[in-house]
């Protein structure tokens, strides 16, 4: 979900693709600029559930002395 902040430019959490990260600007996602974002590249986190991954490695490694 998107989540508006108090700032005056109404800055929101968007999801993003792992090749976008390096060059994204937090300032760039606005409840102004992610409809237009989501038309043009769709929705990044349509396919999540595709391929449900599973959380029993991170509960090893809490189990893990090292």
């Amino acid at each position: 979900m998107h989540s508006p902040g108090p700032e005056t430019t109404v800055s929101v959490s968007a999801p993003l693709y792992w090749h976008e990260v390096p060059d994204c600007d937090p300032a760039d996602f606005t409840v102004f600029t992610i409809p237009e974002r989501f038309a043009k590249i769709g929705d990044p986190r349509a396919s999540m559930d595709a391929e449900p991954g599973s959380l029993m490695v991170y509960g090893a490694l809490h189990f893990c002395d090292c």
